[in-house]
């Protein structure tokens, strides 16, 4: 499921930083401490599980899965080296729409005259 919009529209993410890392999914510095990654990951949860009971729920339990990751990665210090390294190295999009969490391939670069 293409969570971009509930990004955008619940968590107020500009389209232009979707998908979001877990930093700003939780709209935090890569220097939040672990108890500012448990603080900020609760009050979003709480904010989040509003949308549980509505036409979006789906998504939403989605959007709840991706910030349990972020606190459970973000919250580990290996994992969050691990994580850090990772966005320093240039990785395009760490937290990706499917559950996996795998980064999405590349775009193919385009081609002068059309479609190959």
């Amino acid at each position: 499921m293409d969570l971009t919009k509930y990004y955008t529209g619940w968590l107020s993410i500009p389209l232009a930083e979707c998908p979001p890392t877990y930093y700003r999914l939780l709209s935090l510095p890569m220097s939040a401490s672990a108890a500012e990654v448990q603080t900020q990951a609760d009050q979003l949860t709480a904010s989040l599980s509003q949308q549980l009971a509505g036409e979006h729920a789906a998504a939403a339990v989605e959007v709840l899965q991706k910030v349990v990751e972020a606190k459970t990665t973000l919250m580990d210090p290996a994992a969050k080296a691990s994580y850090d390294q990772q966005l320093s190295g240039g990785a395009s999009a760490i937290l990706s729409s499917n559950s996996g969490g795998e980064k999405p391939l590349p775009r193919r670069p385009a081609v002068a005259g059309g479609e190959i």
